[in-house]
């Protein structure tokens, strides 16, 4: 699950803006663990779990209950919680109602605070849709294209 995302405004891959992704505590020895630390404002969706081949299928990967719709906005920067805290998913357990609040699992000698998510409806209005048509002009003998775009507010 990429925690990169690349934006198409400043060309740059951009931190914390996709998936949620974990620490990595696994190690014996602390000074080898890798911390993915959140600030505050950072946004994340629950992670799609991978069956391990590192490509999304829908026929074998498991898309999170709260889809899309639900985003989860840091409220408290601090580390990720470790995916082996959260077996058998892999991740905290993100609400499915937006405005409850989730903290990272504490991990036993982790060096800071474990982040807090705020659930968020991630649902926007639609101002409009575009329809096209194609279609074979019989007097002319050529394909045609009509698109109409409709508002479906009255805002400009």
């Amino acid at each position: 699950n990429p925690f990169f995302e690349y934006d198409a405004e400043t060309g740059e891959n951009q931190r914390n803006k996709g998936y949620w992704f974990g620490s990595d505590f696994s190690d014996t020895n602390p000074g080898n663990w890798v911390y993915h630390n959140y600030d505050v404002g950072d946004i994340v969706f629950a992670a799609v779990t991978d069956d391990g081949d590192n490509a999304f299928e829908w026929a074998d990967d498991t898309v999170p209950p709260t889809g899309a719709h639900i985003a989860y906005r840091c409220v408290q920067a601090g580390y990720a919680g470790d995916p082996n805290d959260y077996l058998p998913s892999g991740q905290p357990p993100w609400p499915r109602v937006p405005g409850q609040k989730t903290t990272e699992t504490p991990h036993a000698g982790a060096v800071g605070t474990p982040a807090i998510w705020e659930s968020i409806d991630n649902r926007r209005p639609l101002r409009s849709i575009k329809v096209t048509v194609q279609f074979f002009d019989q007097n002319t003998e050529k394909l045609r294209q009509l698109s109409l775009v409709l508002p479906l507010t009255t805002d400009r």
